[in-house]
Formats: structure tokens, C-alpha cells, sequence
């Protein structure tokens, strides 16, 4: 198999605000630990963030267990020249993934759907955290076909309800990642049917908060649709709790933390 030209993928790259992405990888490791730990990803499921002003995004590797991602692990990508990689490479990137040989000589692979994060943030300028889990609740309402509604105030933010995405497979290209991003729209969660969950937030605490409080909706809608009709909360209502729900993301994000940190 001939060996891929950039050896830039997956390497730490400079920049002229270190500190920056020093603080967002740390962050990015946290919140995936924090998935983990809420029994919303294993192996499989990924925080991103992206720098603000610029065209790099943070993720985690390829099948490394949420459990033990650690700012070190976090890789920095640039989106056109992961784009470039990707069209330079489909074949044996998809060829080395089904293989699990997830590790080449100085390069470690970021996960195949990241695809699905940059088609995100190129078209939503708001969007600063995008989350890809299989989140076994929120999961199961697209399989139902069933739209999560704003029954809880820590749904809120998925007022008036959440899109489906119809197409089950695995997001490994631009064009399904495309599909995704038109189907979430100007919505904070996207449910991808027979398959898993993608969220999104301006911050990456308000991402993971939100991941957390979706699965939380999803138990109280299921509940209240045992007991009878699962009635949406007002829109002006949810408007304001959303706000506040977000506001609230870091205060969230470290409780969440602090359940499982020692």
C-alpha cells in the first residue's frame, strides 16, 4: 500500500495562540471523559472544537477510549488539508480503518466521520463544539422515528423538536456529512436514525452539557409517554430556559466532572 505524502495529519501543529489550544485540547479530552463517564460514548463517539478565527479543529484519534483521552492525545487539523487527505486517500484511509491499523509511522488517523464535524462548522458559523455519540436513549428515539421534544428544561435548547436523519450509515464522506449538516440546520441536535446522535454548541461545556441533558430529556419523554401525552414545553418558555441552560454550560460541565474526577 503506497504511503500517504502528508505526514502533517495528526501532528501537533504551532500556532501563534499556544495557549489557546493548549486550554481547548484540555477541554476537549475533559468533555470526552465526561461522555464516558455519562455512558453516552465508549470507543466509539467524539468531542471537537474549533479555534475561533481560524481554520483548525481539535478532535480525538481514531478508537482511543474516551476513558483515557488526555490533552496530549488531542490532534489539530487544519479542515483543507484534512479535506485534501481525505480526497488524496479515501481508499486506504477506509482500507487502513477497516483493518484497525490505526497507527502509521509518525501519524495517528482521526476518527473517519470527522467529516461530519467540518461539514458542521462550515455551515454553522455559531457552531464552536460539535459531539458525535451513540447515546443509547436519544439513539433509540430515532430509531422510533420519534422527534425528542422540549419536555424538560435541560431539553430546552431542542425546542421545537430534533430533526432525523434518515440515512443510517457511517458518515465517512463529504456528501453524507453534507446531508447531516442540511438536516440539523439552525437546530442544536441532530438524531441520525438506527445509528446515534450529533450536538452542538457554541462552547465545548455547552455541547457536552447539552449531550448530557438530551439523553435526561429523552428519559423524562419516554416516561411521560408511558403515562400519556409528552406535552412540549411553550416556545417563549423554552426560548428563555435554553438561554439560561446555556448559560449555565460551565457550571454544568464542571458538576458532570466532578462525579467521576478525583
Amino acid at each position: 500500500m503506497p504511503k500517504p505524502k502528508s505526514k502533517k495529519l495528526g501532528k501537533k501543529k504551532t500556532s501563534n495562540r499556544p495557549n489557546e489550544i493548549t486550554l481547548l485540547k484540555e477541554l476537549v479530552a475533559r468533555a470526552n471523559r465526561i461522555l464516558f463517564h455519562e455512558k453516552l460514548a465508549d470507543y466509539h463517539g467524539h468531542v471537537s472544537a474549533r479555534v475561533p478565527g481560524t481554520r483548525t479543529f481539535l478532535i480525538k484519534p481514531f478508537l482511543v477510549p474516551l476513558n483515557k483521552i488526555q490533552a496530549k492525545d488531542i490532534l489539530v487539523l487544519n479542515m483543507d488539508e484534512y479535506m485534501t487527505f481525505i480526497r488524496s486517500h479515501r481508499d486506504e484511509y477506509r482500507q487502513e480503518v477497516k483493518g484497525e491499523k490505526i497507527i502509521r509511522k509518525g501519524m495517528r488517523l482521526p476518527p473517519r466521520e470527522t467529516v461530519l464535524h467540518l461539514a458542521i462548522y462550515e455551515a454553522r458559523p455559531d457552531v464552536f463544539s460539535v459531539i458525535h455519540s451513540h447515546q443509547p436513549l436519544a439513539t433509540a428515539f430515532g430509531i422510533a422515528q420519534v422527534p425528542l421534544l422540549p419536555v424538560s428544561l435541560g431539553g430546552a435548547r431542542y425546542a421545537p423538536k430534533t430533526p432525523i436523519l434518515q440515512n443510517p450509515r457511517i458518515i465517512d464522506n463529504m456528501e453524507m456529512a453534507q446531508e447531516a449538516a442540511q438536516a440539523l440546520g439552525q437546530a442544536n441536535a441532530l438524531l441520525l436514525r438506527h445509528h446515534g446522535v450529533v450536538i452542538v454548541g457554541a462552547t465545548v461545556e455547552e455541547a457536552t452539557a447539552g449531550a448530557v441533558y438530551l439523553e435526561r430529556n429523552a428519559y423524562l419523554q419516554m416516561i411521560a409517554t408511558v403515562l400519556g401525552n409528552p406535552t412540549p414545553m411553550e416556545e417563549q418558555f423554552a426560548a428563555e430556559w435554553a438561554a439560561n441552560m446555556n448559560k449555565r454550560s460551565p457550571v454544568s460541565f464542571a458538576y458532570f466532572e466532578s462525579l467521576y474526577s478525583k
